[in-house]
């Protein structure tokens, strides 16, 4: 047995007599079993090594920096976008609970009613805290209840106050401080 990297390979050995006349290279003739690697197939293994250089690794990072520089205002725009969609929906959903509110004269899930004593007149008014990061609409003239909202409600860390009446005029929306 020939122990080679740490396994054994079965190696068969051959003796040829001396004084045949034949030449001998050396005492000992190695012939490996079928299955088993040469040494010159060792030695192109341990030649032949794949991998990647330094340059082509560097160049795999420069380019992944490269798309993640584009990539990541790209997603806080969308995620602005989105922060904002969201807004402008809660708002309009107030508007919709408002509005319901002043049909049946009745207060629920942070709507609240109220009618003056001795009128027919009445309002709902609804709170929304606003999401977005970034002062201003970015979708082009917001709009809800046919008003258009004005770029000054959209401010960081406030909330929109949606009123609306029973008298037919136009809903109200006003920006208030958070609470």
């Amino acid at each position: 047995m020939l122990t080679f990297c740490g396994q054994e390979k079965a190696v068969l050995t051959i003796q040829k007599p001396k004084g045949t006349g034949e030449p001998i290279p050396s005492q000992n003739t190695h012939v490996y079993v079928k299955g088993q690697e040469s040494m010159n197939d060792i030695k192109r293994i341990t030649k032949n090594k794949k991998g990647f250089t330094l340059a082509e690794l560097l160049i795999v990072v420069a380019i992944i920096g490269v798309l993640v520089a584009i990539s990541i205002p790209i997603f806080t725009s969308q995620l602005e976008k989105a922060r904002e969609a969201t807004d402008l929906a809660n708002i309009r959903s107030a508007y919709a609970e408002c509005s319901a509110a002043v049909l049946t004269g009745d207060s629920s899930d942070g709507v609240t009613y109220t009618a003056p004593a001795g009128t027919a007149a009445g309002s709902a008014t609804k709170t929304v805290k606003l999401t977005q990061k970034t002062e201003g609409w970015v979708t082009a003239d917001p709009s809800c209840g046919g008003t258009t909202l004005i770029n000054d409600l959209a401010k960081v860390g406030m909330s929109v106050k949606v009123t609306v009446t029973d008298d037919g005029k136009a809903p109200t929306f006003t920006s208030v401080a958070n609470q």
